[in-house]
């Protein structure tokens, strides 16, 4: 099992908004993240997937500007 850590790029930086993430679940709006550290949910909308890290178990998300 691989968790990884999701980071979220907006406005030329980058942020932490879950660790631990063990699912992510792809709507129609935008991602869910199932943690495993909180037993919760994060949800993004009007995001897309900019970077995916398997080497160092990270995803980074980017904002979607409409």
């Amino acid at each position: 099992m691989c968790l990884l850590k999701a980071y979220l790029e907006e406005n030329n930086m980058r942020r932490i908004i879950a660790s631990e993430v063990l699912f992510i679940y792809a709507e129609d709006w935008g991602f869910r993240l199932k943690t495993m550290d909180r037993k919760e949910e994060v949800t993004l909308k009007n995001v897309m997937i900019s970077r995916i890290d398997a080497l160092n178990s990270t995803i980074t998300f980017r904002v979607v500007k409409r």
